[in-house]
């Protein structure tokens, strides 16, 4: 692996308002993976993180919104996105 290219792996929640991160695992049951699926949030997908706070997570993909609780969020293994693109 080249030197700075490995990128820690952590849940959607972890990461500041406007980041964007790509989605690497979906650490979640049968009902929760099929939950995420339906919404779209499938690994691959890159995400923005619009709003978080001690509540709900706010984020942005494929030019759609969606709020989803914290424990779900915790649940979206992501790395970062280089650049903000």
């Amino acid at each position: 692996m080249i030197y700075g290219q490995e990128r820690e792996i952590k849940s959607i929640d972890q990461f500041a308002n406007g980041r964007f991160v790509r989605i690497v695992d979906l650490d979640a049951g049968k009902s929760a993976l099929s939950r995420f699926c339906a919404l779209g949030l499938i690994p691959g997908t890159m995400v923005q993180v619009l709003t978080k706070g001690n509540g709900p997570v706010r984020l942005k993909f494929r030019d759609t919104e969606v709020v989803i609780g914290r424990k779900s969020a915790e649940k979206i293994k992501v790395q970062p996105v280089e650049d903000n693109v």
